[in-house]
């Protein structure tokens, strides 16, 4: 897949789905697959949204590096992401006759019921249809995806992590959350009680799940091991400031410093508690460990990687 970060970018008879797609949600993914569909018909699958900008302040459900990994098991031929600022003055028949038809070669464009486009977000699904006819466009717009009679949203999966719910984020995405965060250096107190763990910061605007331990698992050497995630402040051990993410694989030892490991939370096992001593800290681990590797069973990991 190739990744384009600036505009202008010409190319020609393409299928371009068209939204924010943070997550990359059941919903996203209905819209992306209608554009991958149409590369059957000789069209270029395109993929647009924009690179964050300093003004989105809602909490990332994804890492740019693994949207870009999951667009591209998913067959999209290229992923288009500006920033916002480069774009954000156009109006919606400048985005649509300058961008869509004269840059991309537009074909086909789909998009979700409820996507907005142009300068401050005035243009409209039929607004779109109304542009894209001048130039023979096909325009696809994709009703609402549902959940329990609810509409699958990137809201509603915020929601749902900030509440611990991980396997009702699950069902709306279609996999489990997936955190892939660097492995930085920490404490090694874990070592010292036999539970080594890896830590990992979520960066700035990125959703934080409720505070506590959750069966997750990782994906190392290649293949998914089951393990116990903190995301917390740490209070037995020289609390913190900022949340971190403390994960124990216990089928795995090595170093993992530097590298990026996916980490997928499955259920919220407890919430995070301040402990008398080590002991009993490193004893509750231990138990979350069963338990998690007796919830990874329960979970198919065919996803992504």
């Amino acid at each position: 897949m190739k990744v384009i970060r600036q505009v202008p970018f010409y190319t020609n008879h393409t299928a371009v789905a068209l939204g924010r797609f943070d997550g990359l949600h059941l919903g996203h993914q209905s819209v992306i697959g209608e554009a991958i569909r149409a590369s059957k018909e000789g069209l270029t699958s395109c993929v647009f949204t924009f690179s964050r900008g300093p003004t989105d302040t809602s909490p990332m459900l994804m890492t740019p590096a693994l949207t870009e990994q999951i667009l591209g098991k998913m067959g999209v031929d290229i992923l288009l992401a500006p920033p916002f600022d480069s774009m954000k003055d156009w109006s919606p028949e400048h985005f649509v006759s300058r961008f869509l038809h004269e840059q991309l070669g537009a074909k086909k464009v789909m998009c979700g019921f409820n996507y907005h486009f142009g300068a401050k977000a005035v243009g409209t699904p039929d607004h779109l249809r109304e542009l894209c006819a001048r130039y023979g466009i096909e325009v696809e717009v994709i009703g609402p995806i549902q959940e329990c009679g609810l509409p699958i949203s990137s809201t509603r999966i915020r929601r749902l992590v900030l509440q611990g719910d991980m396997p009702g984020a699950a069902r709306l995405l279609g996999r489990p959350l997936l955190i892939d965060l660097p492995v930085i250096e920490g404490k090694k107190v874990g070592r010292l009680m036999g539970t080594p763990t890896i830590n990992q910061r979520p960066p700035d605007r990125f959703v934080i799940p409720r505070r506590g331990v959750y069966a997750s698992c990782c994906y190392v050497g290649g293949k998914w091991l089951p393990s116990v995630t903190n995301c917390g402040l740490r209070p037995t051990i020289n609390s913190l400031e900022h949340p971190l993410l403390e994960t124990w694989i216990p089928d795995f030892s090595g170093d993992l410093y530097g590298l990026t490991i996916p980490v997928a939370l499955l259920e919220f096992l407890r919430p995070e508690k301040k402990f008398d001593d080590l002991d009993q800290l490193r004893d509750c681990i231990q138990q979350n460990g069963r338990d998690a590797a007796r919830i990874a069973q329960q979970w198919t990991f065919d996803f992504v990687f």
